[in-house]
């Protein structure tokens, strides 16, 4: 390894991959240590493969075979190639893909079985304390393992265990690992902290409660938070955003009482004026919504949330300038969802180009804020039926409290491990799919809320006021978030079924979405 390589640093790479029944894998080019190799997005079009972007050349990957041992460790020996297409004969075949060349690929004889580090001590405390730090391991804090999962970073505190235990049967560190204990030689993992985000929402709005808030996000990714002036609501809004995602990743956008269509939103093509050199291609008059949401579909950013902020988003009609997000966010395949104009390709006065049509980021969590006075407008059930609604008024002791100048003991609650991230537990969540770390709803509480539903949907039809499918699809949604973040700790979660939880999440979502649609024009 040449100095330069020794500077820079290598990161340590499991690579999770199956052999049996996959010629592909057994020999040839793409087979294992010769290669890794992945589509570029998963069946619900997520970017779940953006780590194959981050591996360099002379990264250390650690082959996880079959979900049973680890067999090779192996050098990459090349930067990603983003042309490569899939593999014949798989499912994958001719679709856009990923793939790194191998180098130096050794065998790890005998293999380390997963048991060794799952099931005995002092490996398996070990792992647990590995996992209270990082998250977006091949493993869970129950120590199974993630399904869908192919290529993970691996802290060096857990590359030190996978050494431990090879030196103990053969006298020698794992190949490619013998300088684990150099200080700087390998770079720290930059998994995130496994911590979903229930932010800590700052004394200045102690009204709104986090693991409400991130539970009616998580959900759906439309959140309208009203209630008397003054309360907090922009303030906690900002704060939970601040919680979620990076600078850059987020934007407060007041909206005006001028917004009578979408050029606020999405911008608009300028028909007088083209680039002043080169293809004179159109202008596009961008806005910041539409850089967030530009941002959000960049590749090298979809991985992250995005969180846009509207507030008083009912100074104008809603229905008038947010109408595309409105449809976009309801679209079963979001491809697309967003028509820009039909020039072709424009681009901006900085020179970034725009394109006709844009994919609706599934990244992206959008929260509004309403006031409701004679200057602003009441939203329709139509809106409200697209949104979770969180009503938010001034507690009278944190309101005294403010006034005397006591500081309060916090409005939030610590962050728990739920081993996943904000984003991939709302978009696992909203796609209706199994994940090994967000269970799906138990069926005695599908059967008992329905059963509730479906007798509230009838008291509602005498009036004209029953709800629909969308609604039906995401109080499910929201329970299912419920039961989740009640997390591990409740007893195989099926006790989850029997208590009160999943009758207040019930009572929580019939406020928020279908009496929120009755008390619209109340507002």
């Amino acid at each position: 390894m040449n100095n330069e390589s020794e500077n820079n640093g290598k990161r340590i790479w499991i690579e999770k991959t199956h052999v049996k029944n996959r010629p592909d894998r057994a020999a040839g080019d793409n087979s294992l240590g010769k290669a890794l190799w992945s589509p570029q997005r998963d069946k619900a079009n997520r970017d779940i493969y953006s780590q194959m972007r981050q591996i360099c050349p002379g990264d250390v990957i650690i082959h996880l075979t079959d979900n049973e041992s680890i067999t090779r460790v192996s050098l990459a020996g090349s930067k990603v190639d983003d042309t490569f297409m899939g593999v014949p004969n798989t499912e994958w075949s001719n679709v856009p893909g990923y793939r790194i060349l191998l180098n130096e690929t050794i065998p790890v004889s005998p293999p380390i079985d997963r048991k060794l580090f799952f099931e005995n001590e002092p490996y398996r405390s070990q792992l647990k304390e590995i996992r209270k730090i990082y998250s977006g391991l091949f493993f869970n804090s129950n120590l199974d393992l993630n399904q869908g999962s192919y290529i993970t970073e691996c802290p060096v505190s857990l590359a030190r265990v996978f050494c431990k235990i090879y030196e103990q049967q053969v006298g020698k560190p794992l190949p490619h690992l013998e300088r684990i204990d150099d200080p700087g030689y390998f770079l720290e993992s930059n998994a995130e902290r496994s911590r979903i985000s229930t932010p800590e929402i700052q004394t200045s709005s102690p009204v709104i409660h986090p693991d409400l808030v991130s539970l009616a996000l998580i959900a759906k990714p439309f959140l309208i938070l009203t209630g008397p002036s003054g309360t907090g609501k922009t303030r906690g809004a900002m704060n939970l955003a601040k919680a979620v995602c990076e600078v850059g990743y987020r934007a407060l956008i007041a909206v005006g009482a001028d917004w009578t269509d979408n050029r606020h939103v999405l911008g608009y093509l300028n028909p007088l004026e083209s680039e002043a050199a080169g293809t004179k291609r159109p202008i596009y008059e961008t806005t910041p919504i539409l850089d967030l949401i530009l941002h959000a579909n960049d590749p090298t950013f979809q991985n992250k949330p995005h969180v846009l902020i509207l507030d008083e988003m009912n100074l104008s009609h809603v229905e008038r300038y947010f109408a595309d997000f409105l449809s976009a966010m309801e679209l079963e395949d979001k491809g697309e969802a967003l028509k820009l104009h039909a020039a072709g390709t424009a681009v901006t006065r900085t020179g970034k180009e725009v394109p006709g049509r844009i994919d609706f980021p599934t990244n992206l969590f959008v929260i509004g804020t309403v006031n409701i006075d004679e200057t602003t407008y009441m939203f329709s059930p139509k809106v409200l039926d697209r949104a979770n609604v969180i009503e938010i008024h001034a507690d009278e002791t944190a309101l005294g409290n403010f006034l005397r100048g006591i500081q309060s003991a916090g409005g939030g609650l610590e962050a728990k491990d739920y081993g996943i991230s904000f984003l991939d537990a709302a978009q696992v969540i909203q796609t209706e799919e199994e994940h090994s770390q967000v269970p799906l709803l138990p069926d005695a509480v599908r059967q008992l809320a329905a059963d509730r539903l479906m007798a509230l949907f009838k008291i509602m039809k005498r009036g004209r006021g029953e709800y629909g499918f969308r609604t039906g699809k995401e109080v499910m949604a929201y329970l299912r978030t419920a039961h989740f973040l009640a997390g591990p700790e409740v007893t195989g979660r099926t006790a989850w079924a029997t208590d009160a939880n999943w009758h207040e999440a019930l009572d929580t979502q019939i406020l928020q979405k279908i009496e929120a649609r009755g008390m619209g024009c109340a507002w």
